[in-house]
């Protein structure tokens, strides 16, 4: 571990800066991380009488470092290197990209506080012990790209309710879940003889003990027109637009939308079905969802993760659609956003970083106020415009990435007061 971490290289053309105020550690640059050596398993083993140099070994700068917080890898970057952040027992928050294809052996291991983050879309290979010991997390979903989850990738994962596996997936290691939940639920994209063809090594006694959902993704299910509640399953099911339905699993505060079109817009008159839910962790939003309510999840403070996929059809974001929603560290929004509305995120106390897509145009007023963890933002040059108070109240705003020319970004039309947080962050231009 390096206790005098800053800045540095963690790649041929990847690179590392660490805040120690914020404990957040931003990874940026393009190509694989370096695969990393366990230290301690390396001087125990190794050879006194062979030429191995030092320089022909590397050690991770972040393994056990109990400072870091945060982990931001931007877009670009492709793996995760073996090793790489072996026992960091104060990481929370994870914000990988879709450009992420591989995670390392003993990437995360032992990452005990490491809360449920989004997967990478291309992510193709998990490789062995990646997350073992990751005691914080509880939801899993992996995408359709996956190919290989190596042996006891989520070993001692003791919080582990569930894992969502996508019919890509070719190949399954040993001993891959050990020691979950009692009430843990495998879920699977395809149907039985699908699952027939995956190469499953054995012993895998927990995976094979585990309660099993084929076809997890069809959304060809009957409803009922009106909202019912099935008390043996603890499972709520209704509509929340024309042609867009929800399930949603109290018990483990899951919430599953699903559908075509767009999310009905809520008020005071007409409240949302989930509006100060604080049972609500998890949210999924279907692939031919076009738009997320006014007011559709205001006040839902213990939301964490939200998963939508990058190319859904998602244009729009209504007004205070997420207001209060207080424990969101990280959405990752779609190609397809064109408009963020009033106050969309205002009062999302824990978020941390938003990278808006090259659709958007428009930030419109209070769309990020109050957003006081808020540490970085990256912005392309298609955002012509951002209103009065946006990012009003942003304390801890330090960056500001924009993809463009400086005269580009001096043509965006700020209107208003309130944006005095995000003209203190230093700019970059890409």
């Amino acid at each position: 571990m390096n206790s005098e971490l800053r800045s540095g290289r963690c790649g041929d053309s990847v690179f590392y800066e660490f805040d120690s105020e914020t404990g957040v550690l931003t990874i940026s640059g393009s190509g694989e991380m370096f695969n990393y050596e366990d230290e301690d398993l390396f001087e125990e083993t190794a050879d006194v009488e062979n030429d191995i140099e030092d320089e022909d070994v590397l050690f991770s700068d972040f393994a056990k470092n109990r400072d870091i917080k945060t982990i931001i890898v931007g877009e670009g970057v492709t793996s995760i290197g073996d090793n790489a952040f072996f026992q960091c027992t104060g990481l929370e928050t994870l914000v990988l990209p879709d450009t992420v294809e591989r995670i390392g052996i003993f990437a995360f291991e032992f990452c005990e506080n490491l809360e449920d983050f989004v997967f990478p879309d291309n992510l193709r290979i998990i490789d062995d012990y990646a997350f073992s010991g990751c005691d914080s997390l509880q939801c899993v979903e992996l995408f359709d790209k996956l190919e290989t989850i190596g042996m006891g990738a989520f070993d001692m994962c003791d919080s582990l309710l569930e894992i969502v596996l996508p019919i890509s997936l070719k190949e399954i290691g040993e001993a891959v879940v050990c020691d979950v939940d009692e009430n843990f639920i495998l879920m699977y994209e395809g149907d039985e003889a699908d699952w027939e063809n995956v190469d499953i090594h054995q012993p895998n006694k927990a995976l094979d003990n585990a309660e099993m959902v084929f076809n997890c993704y069809d959304d060809d299910k009957d409803f009922d027109d009106e909202e019912e509640f099935e008390e043996e399953d603890e499972i709520i099911k209704g509509f929340c637009g024309l042609h867009i339905k929800y399930e949603y699993n109290v018990t483990k505060g899951i919430l599953d939308i699903s559908g075509s079109g767009k999310m009905n817009d809520y008020d005071d008159e007409h409240p949302s079905p989930f509006k100060n839910d604080e049972n609500i962790k998890l949210v999924t939003v279907g692939s031919e969802v076009s738009g997320i309510g006014s007011r559709a999840f205001e006040g839902c403070s213990n939301i964490n993760l939200f998963v939508i996929t990058e190319d859904a059809p998602l244009e729009s974001i209504g007004s205070y659609a997420f207001y209060g929603c207080s424990s969101i560290t990280n959405i990752r929004f779609p190609k397809a956003l064109k408009e963020i509305e009033h106050g969309a995120f205002k009062k999302c106390e824990a978020l941390l970083f938003v990278e808006l897509p090259d659709s958007l145009e428009e930030i419109r007023a209070c769309a990020f106020e109050d957003c006081t963890s808020l540490v970085r933002i990256a912005l392309s040059s298609g955002v012509k415009a951002v209103e009065k108070d946006a990012f009003n109240n942003c304390p801890e705003l330090e960056r500001v990435t924009f993809n463009g020319a400086e005269a580009d970004f001096d043509a965006i039309d700020f209107a208003g007061k309130g944006n005095e947080d995000f003209f203190k962050a230093e700019v970059k231009f890409n």
